[in-house]
């Protein structure tokens, strides 16, 4: 009984939702890739790790992290150590030390900082160079 029960919510929790939009999916060797909505392969089922973040999808093989738009096309190249989404589409990666990328994954601040806090919507950064303390940093984008 408990064998029939685990295998019914196995199948249940691997069912694709479709009609949501682009969504992560593992496949049977446990690799994540990009489907569209209608059930079509956006990506290879090659990533690690998968996790949406406001438009985008944060992706990880190997250890490096970077990010694809909703269509699965690279945004930011898989060479962070870390990634994350702030502000208005702006992100912030970590390879040793931080920096801020814009939505087309060009430098907008190299990374070279202690660290990046935050960036608000109006496209100030909180952030800290390695001497300096803390610094509220405005970028153009």
């Amino acid at each position: 009984m408990m064998i029939i029960l685990y295998n019914f919510l196995g199948m249940l929790f691997s069912i694709p939702h479709y009609g949501q939009g682009p969504h992560a999916q593992k496949d049977q060797f446990g690799k994540w890739g990009l489907v569209s909505e209608d059930g079509m392969d956006l990506t290879a089922f090659e990533f690690d790790k998968m996790k949406a973040a406001g438009p985008y999808f944060l992706v990880e093989s190997a250890f490096a992290w970077g990010a694809i738009d909703q269509l699965g096309s690279i945004v930011v190249p898989q060479k962070y150590l870390d990634i994350r989404v702030s502000g208005p589409d702006m992100f912030i990666v970590k390879k040793g030390t931080f920096g801020v990328l814009d939505q087309q994954g060009q430098p907008i601040l190299e990374p070279e900082l202690e660290t990046v806090q935050y960036i608000r919507d109006d496209g100030a950064a909180l952030i800290k160079r390695m001497a300096n303390g803390f610094i509220l940093k405005t970028m153009n984008t």
